[in-house]
Parts: structure tokens; sequence; C-alpha cells
């Protein structure tokens, strides 16, 4: 896939993004993602984002993400992908613990009941379906993790088609 033909609202040469997923380099590219979202939010110095903030990324540049990460892991990661995994435990935009709970058991963000830290995100395609991309940087996710994270998800999730 050619990064030249997709136009960015943004501003955001996504061949980078491109080259890393051409290469399987998935946390990388889940990397450049975070920094991707984080320049078109204005969100840069701050380095990690809200779900207000999500709302301020321009929707075709969202679109060109996740058909990047579709296109490359053959519909496997992509926030399309985690849309749909959210849809079939009953998700949507309003918060529900115990079906972010299923959503992240489902998706291998939570194991044996415990949140994953930001460092044990599988690098394969091996991963569960919608294991990427994950746009908390944090070290550990903790409450404030789990709670930015679910905000991200809804956010991203209530804007890309699935």
């Amino acid at each position: 896939m050619n990064s030249d033909k997709f136009i960015s609202t943004g501003n955001v040469d996504y061949s980078k993004l491109c080259n890393l997923l051409t290469a399987q380099r998935w946390i990388e590219a889940n990397q450049e993602t975070l920094a991707i979202m984080l320049h078109l939010s204005g969100r840069q110095l701050e380095g990690w984002l809200r779900g207000e903030d999500i709302e301020k990324i321009p929707c075709q540049d969202l679109c060109i993400i996740d058909q990047l990460w579709l296109e490359y892991s053959n519909g496997h990661f992509g926030f399309s992908t985690q849309k749909q995994i959210l849809a079939s435990l009953g998700g949507s935009k309003k918060f529900d613990y115990q079906t972010y709970c299923r959503f992240g058991d489902r998706i291998g963000w939570r194991v044996k009941g415990d949140w994953i830290t930001y460092s044990d995100l599988m690098n394969t395609l091996n991963a569960p379906d919608g294991h990427l991309p994950s746009v908390y940087p944090g070290a550990r996710w903790g409450w404030l993790g789990r709670l930015l994270c679910r905000w991200q998800v809804s956010s991203l999730t209530s804007r890309v088609p699935s």
C-alpha cells in the first residue's frame, strides 16, 4: 500500500507508519500511531490522550490510521476490529465496566483478571484480534490508565466505520 494515496487533513506523512506496519514491527507502529494522534490533537507535550482529544482528530485521519492497521495486519488489528469486538460484547459509547473488562479479556489487555502493562503488549500477529493499536503510553495501566483507555476506546470506536 502506498502511503502517498492517503490525504491527511492534519498534514501528516504516513510513510513511517506504513514502513513499520509493512515490517510487522507492531509495537513501534503502535508508538508511531500515538505520535500521529498526539500531533493531530495538539497533545505532543502532554504525551497522552483524553477522550475529548480524540474527538479533535479529523475523522479522515482516524480512518487512514485504521485502514493502514487493517491492511497490514489482514484485519487482525485496528480500531474497526476493536469496534466490532466491543459491539459483539454489547458495548457502546456509554461506559459499562463489566463490558469493558470482557473487552480487555478478549483482546488481551487483561489476563486472569489483571490489566497488563504497556510493555506486555504483544508484538506479534499471534496476539488476540484487536490487541493493537493501544494508544495509552503509560508504563502501567493502573486505575487511571484503565479509565483513560476506556475513554479512548469509546471515543475511537465511535468514530471509525465498522
